[in-house]
This record gives C-alpha cells, structure tokens and sequence, in this order.
C-alpha cells in the first residue's frame, strides 16, 4: 500500500497533465461539432482572459514569447546534456525517462494553451458572417475591376498625401533634402516612407512604436463599428531576432502562450502596418487568415495615418489584383501602370526581399502551414490567404467602400 501511496505521489503532476490534455482534447472535439460551443467559448472565456492577459503581456515592448523561446533552448539543452551524461554515467535508463518526464509535461502545458488561445476559435462564426456578408466565389469580372479601380483611386490619394507630409516636414526642419541621409531619416521618423529601396535604412525603435500605437488606435476604431472586435488593444511587438521569419516567409505571428501579437520588423515597410493589425485581430478570436487579412485591410484602410492607409489599399490592390490578373490582364495592366511610381516601387522591393529567402525552409514551413490550416478547418490550407479578395467584393459592393469611416 506505501509503495502504491508513493508512487500516486511522485506521479500526480503527470496525472494533472494527463486530465488537463483530455480535457483540452475534448474540447476541440466540442468546437468542431459543434459552433454553438466555439463561439460561447470565443465571447466570453476567451474575450475575458485576452483582454486582461494581452494588456499585461503588453506592458512589455519586447516579445515575451521570442525571450521564453530563447531561454527553452538554452535550459532544453542543457537539461537534455545533463540526463544524457547521469544516463551514461550510472548505466542506468532511470534519466532518460525523468527527461521524457520533462518532455511530456512541457508539451501539454504547451498543447493546453493553444487549445484555449487559439484552435477553439478556429471553429467560432466568421467575421464575414457576423458583418452580414454573403461571400461568394461567384464575383464578375465588372464587379472585380471596379474593386481595383477603387483601390487604385486611393491608394494614389494615400500616396500624395504622403508626400504632402514629406513637404512640411522638410519646410520645418534644418536638415538638408539634397542630402539622402537626412531624406532618409525624416521619412522613417515621419512614418512616410513610400518607394523603398535596398538602401532604405531598416526601421528604427522610434517608427516602431509609432506603427504599434497607430495599429492599436486602427483596430480600436474597427472595435467601434463591430462589437465582436471592441476593446483596448495591446503593444504589438517586434521580434528581435527577425530572420527566423524571414527565411520561413512569414511576416508575424500570434502567440496563444502568451497572448502576444508579434511582427516582423525587417520586412518591407508598407507590410508592417497591414501585418500589425493581421496579429491584433487574432486576439479576438479571429484565427483563420484570410478573415484576419479582411480585418486588417479594414483597419488600415479606415486608420488616420495615412501611412497605414497606404499600406492598406496597396495590400488590397495586391489580392484584388492578383485576381483581376487571372481574368483580364489587359485591364490589369492598364491599371497597374496607373499606380503611383512610389508604390510600383514598393512591389518590386517587396519581391526582391522575399526572394532573398527563398529556399527549402521557406518550401517546408509552407507545407507545414497548408496541413496547420487544413487541420483546423480551412479547406483550402495555404491558398485561403487570398480569399480576402472574395470578402473585399462582397463589403465594397455593399458599401462602397473599405472606410468605414464613409459608411452610412
């Protein structure tokens, strides 16, 4: 009996984890069958927890995840060196199984976190369904190339807007604007910088934190027109070490252990903004991608900086055109030529960046991404990130716009 009595006890923890997984499991079984559960879950238990723990974790302008990340690692391999070497130095398996120990309990903490930070909300009622959208597959070509004539329209708007910006702050300021250098350092400081080049410096802690405040104030003004997004956001923060994205051809990423929404800060500047809002709007329970992609065009192409304007519409023109392309390059070319040179600037950047990373890494962590995504109910994996094409059709035909701000 003492020998059954120590034995629960050495083994409780791995007991708790044990329920703590079935419980999690079951839960996802629950919000698969059932979208009644999800979304309960999603408005209140969910909403509750992100709200609070989100602004906690936000008081930090580091990630909070990148740090634990780093800091696994370093304990990983050093806890995994120190019961290989006791394993070889007693001849004994009684290590290794206490490192499987660790291994396990690890794992479903881990695997308990991302069941209730993020793959029930995977199954919650569409954003598309709770703005009153009927998204269909079923647009025409007119419907599609009055959407690229609109963003077209203003995203040349956002853009001389931008350089109206760039005017007064050279007028008010010392510097030189013959001089790259100083050109270079009003634009990144005034959040105006358009037609990027591989010698635009990368930007600095001060535009940082400019884009996170500007992409907290968006998707609380987004928050005032659709109550499911209401709500103070938190800091969203750039990684420190941003290749890990890079080479995986990622541009940022929710974190469900810690509620955090992380960018990368190295990518094209236009992409920031439109990316900033992408992960903010996971903290409301809005997990499947092209419906974050739709709310961060919304966002920013509703925000007061013109900026994240730009960098709203210019996105948008990337999906819309990219589909208009498919069905009339004719008139795809006609209006890509009509682009502001800065933005045509902007695009040709943006490959050559991405093509830097391009590799098998880049080949893998998109396979694991298409099985990620179909696991979790989008049908069509990697290809729903253009699906907001289809979002964009049904909310301009409604609204005539993406303001919403313009909308009666």
């Amino acid at each position: 009996m003492n020998r059954i009595r120590i034995f629960a006890e050495n083994h409780l923890i791995f007991f708790g984890a044990i329920i703590l997984d079935l419980f999690a499991f079951a839960a996802n079984l629950f919000a698969a069958r059932w979208t009644v559960f999800a979304n309960a879950y999603s408005h209140t238990v969910f909403r509750f927890a992100s709200l609070r723990l989100s602004r906690l974790m936000g008081i930090f302008h580091v990630s909070i995840v990148e740090c634990l990340l780093f800091a696994l690692c370093i304990l990983g391999t050093g806890d995994l060196f120190y019961h290989l070497f006791f394993s070889w130095k007693t001849r004994s398996w009684k290590p290794l199984r206490a490192l499987g120990g660790h291994v396990f309990l690890l794992l479903s903490f881990l695997y308990f976190l991302y069941t209730f930070n993020c793959s029930i909300n995977y199954r919650r009622t569409s954003f598309s369904k709770e703005a009153q959208l009927n998204v269909t597959e079923n647009y025409s070509k007119e419907e599609l190339l009055k959407l690229c004539e609109y963003l077209v329209r203003e995203l040349n708007t956002a853009e001389r807007n931008l350089v109206t910006e760039r005017q007064k702050a050279m007028e008010s300021t010392t510097l030189s604007p013959e001089d790259p250098e100083d050109v270079n350092f009003l634009l990144v400081q005034n959040g105006a910088y358009i037609g990027q080049t591989e010698f635009t410096p990368e930007p600095n802690a001060r535009w940082l934190f400019h884009a996170g405040t500007a992409g907290q104030h968006a998707m609380e003004a987004l928050g005032n027109r659709y109550d499911r997004l209401s709500g103070l956001y938190p800091y969203p923060k750039p990684v420190l070490n941003s290749w890990i994205l890079s080479v995986q051809q990622t541009t940022g990423v929710y974190s469900p252990f810690t509620l955090e929404a992380n960018y990368n800060r190295s990518i094209p500047y236009y992409n920031i903004p439109f990316t900033i809002c992408h992960e903010l709007s996971h903290l409301r329970g809005y997990m499947q991608e092209q419906e974050a992609n739709f709310i961060a065009i919304l966002a920013t192409c509703s925000s007061e900086d013109n900026y994240f304007r730009y960098s709203g519409y210019l996105n948008g023109w990337v999906y819309a055109g990219n589909a208009l392309a498919k069905v009339d390059y004719e008139n795809f070319s006609r209006l890509y030529k009509a682009l502001d040179p800065h933005a045509i600037q902007d695009l040709k950047y943006n490959n050559a960046y991405w093509k830097r990373y391009e590799g098998e890494i880049a080949k893998v962590q998109e396979k694991v991404n298409d099985v990620y995504l179909k696991s979790n109910g989008q049908s069509h994996g990697v290809k729903s990130y253009g699906h907001v094409t289809d979002l964009m059709l049904q909310y301009y035909e409604k609204n005539g716009t993406l303001d919403i701000h313009k909308l009666s």
